[in-house]
């Protein structure tokens, strides 16, 4: 049995042989016949070649539609439900108090004897490079490492 032999009895059976208990000899050149039918893409455009009895019982060999569910004994296999969706969390901006941070270094300035001078309520709080030295400096002298590292 051949590939092209495999193929010609399959199109002149409208796609569908049964070899009713074959020898181990015939059921051999069967599977090497499908194999090479497959491998040399012989298998017109748009079927699928498909076998059943490999190994024992009657062999039946088809031609069936690509894409079309083969013949199956056991039932498919449920399909798992859909994974839930992911929420969402809404993001929400805090708004900084600028007078609220000023407090804060004012508060902290006088527990570091220093001076500080409330600035108005339009303008930044800016420290030029030489006040930042001297109030790390200052926060060293006295032994407050924690104020002096920020």
């Amino acid at each position: 049995m051949t590939s092209d032999e495999l193929i010609d009895q399959l199109t002149s059976a409208d796609g569908e042989i049964c070899i009713a208990d074959p020898s181990e000899r015939v059921r051999s050149q069967y599977r090497r016949a499908i194999y090479d039918t497959k491998e040399r893409g012989l298998v017109p455009e748009g079927l699928q070649l498909w076998h059943t009895g490999r190994d024992r019982g009657d062999m039946v060999i088809r031609l069936l539609k690509r894409h079309a569910p083969p013949p199956r004994t056991a039932t498919p296999p449920q399909a798992s439900p859909p994974a839930p969706e992911p929420q969402r969390v809404p993001i929400t901006k805090q708004k900084v108090q600028p007078r609220r941070c000023v407090k804060s270094i004012q508060n902290k300035a006088e527990t570091l004897g220093l001076p500080f001078a409330d600035p108005p309520r339009d303008s930044a709080v800016v420290a030029t490079g030489e006040q930042s030295a001297r109030a790390v400096a200052e926060c060293s002298l006295r032994g407050l490492r924690g104020l002096a590292d920020r």
